[in-house]
């Protein structure tokens, strides 16, 4: 992935933003949008599918949008929280006026979006980074209008709120990505799988890899040579978004294990 900017200091402010999405579990929204372009417009049937399949999940309110029938307008102007927009056209206009939450992805299906970062030809995936998203990607040479070799949102959207990177989750995105180029910052991660914080003495758990609907043994102990010992039942948890948040008062082991037999989920170790 590549750092997509004119100079250092935009390189910089790029790099951030990818860190300010960290571990912020953002609630916005995806748009996914087919224009009056048909050939440009392969995913439509895609776009649609995972609209309606995904609805307000992980707090990213989907939505297909119909533009067929504007030609030299979008729909998609003056939105707030944004943090997916997918679209299929030369030139994607207004993409200025919107507001991107930090972590945003967004791309246009065309043909030489990733040819430099100039304004000459089709428009080139950095004005999306320019515009204030994190991430985009474009084609450096002719890839026909294979959905294969763009984004695909069913792979993109649920690995990326699953907590993967940004680069993790748009790699998988695209199964054939020989012909073009991923830009932005490859290690935003909004949707961070475990945190681990402290308020005081209590330890807290915050993460999306349980289910909210099992209950889990937490276990610790203070040295690797250690027998595994249940925490004291003052441990709280509740449900919070999409994410569980776990509450150890006093917790003074250096190890801490949360299972459900009999499977293991995770060792966490504390840190210094």
């Amino acid at each position: 992935m590549m750092l997509g900017a004119n100079t250092f200091q935009q390189a910089k402010a790029l790099i951030d933003l990818g860190v300010r999405a960290d571990n912020t579990y953002p609630e916005g929204h995806a748009y996914l949008v087919k224009t009056h372009d048909r050939a440009r417009s392969t995913r439509t049937a895609i776009f649609k599918r995972f609209v309606h399949i995904w609805q307000q999940n992980h707090n990213v309110h989907a939505h297909f949008i119909d533009d067929s029938h504007k030609k030299n307008d979008t729909s998609i102007k003056h939105k707030k929280d944004i943090l997916f927009y997918q679209t299929g056209l030369k030139h994607v206009p207004d993409i200025s006026t919107n507001r991107y939450l930090p972590g945003a992805i967004a791309d246009h299906h065309t043909s030489g979006a990733g040819v430099g970062i100039g304004h000459d030809g089709q428009m080139k995936a950095f004005r999306w980074l320019e515009s204030g998203l994190t991430g985009s990607y474009g084609a450096v040479i002719e890839p026909c209008n294979f959905t294969e070799k763009f984004p695909n949102p069913q792979i993109l959207i649920p690995s990326y709120t699953a907590g993967d990177s940004l680069i993790e989750a748009y790699w998988k995105s695209v199964q054939q990505p020989g012909e073009g180029l991923f830009i932005g910052e490859p290690l935003a991660r909004p949707w961070s799988k475990t945190i681990l914080t402290f308020q005081g003495r209590t330890l807290i758990i915050s993460t999306i890899e349980l289910d909210t609907n099992q209950n889990y043994l937490i276990e610790e102990r203070t040295s690797p040579d250690e027998k595994w010992r249940e925490t004291p039942n003052n441990v709280t948890a509740k449900i919070k978004k999409n994410h569980l948040e776990i509450h150890i008062p006093n917790a003074k082991a250096k190890l801490y294990r949360i299972s459900k037999k009999p499977f293991y989920f995770g060792i966490m170790r504390l840190p210094e």
